[in-house]
């Protein structure tokens, strides 16, 4: 039972402090082809993990990041993934007007 308390209670506050953790990149919203056909296409982005992080989920997660970092940098507003995996990823990026 003690266990199962410890486990709820190591829940709950993994939960209340995730509020901290705000996104990165809140101005490039992740969307679908369809709801973009009246914005313009600034490029194509493409990354890949990085090989020697012996994370891979934090290589993922990074690489990742990194395709919305260069699409804000853009000036990017939306992007359409077009390819992602572990290992890379590629994106469209467009400024939809607001």
């Amino acid at each position: 039972m003690r266990y199962v308390i410890a486990a709820v209670g190591l829940t709950l506050l993994l939960n209340a402090c995730s509020h901290w953790f705000m996104e990165p990149y809140p101005d490039v919203i992740e969307t679908e082809k369809q709801l973009v056909e009246g914005c313009k296409l600034l490029g194509v982005i493409a990354e890949t993990a990085d090989a020697g992080n012996p994370f891979p989920a934090a290589a993922e997660t990074n690489m990742v990041l990194r395709v919305r970092e260069r699409a804000g940098q853009l000036g990017a507003t939306h992007i359409v993934w077009l390819h992602q995996t572990g290992t890379m990823a590629t994106a469209e990026a467009y400024q939809c007007p607001q």
